[in-house]
């Protein structure tokens, strides 16, 4: 998982980024808005 966190962090550096931690399947809307956003982006991939 730590080579996940430094690609991020490597990716993220010219951007201004906060990470916050969000508790998982609680229907918080961003978090929800982001699973739509990579299911649309596998499905995407899948499909180019």
């Amino acid at each position: 998982n730590r080579d996940l966190w430094e690609q991020l962090d490597s990716v993220t550096q010219p951007h201004k980024v906060m990470w916050k931690w969000v508790r998982g399947h609680n229907s918080h809307p961003d978090q929800e808005r982001c699973d739509r956003l990579a299911s649309s982006a596998i499905h995407q991939s899948q499909t180019a």
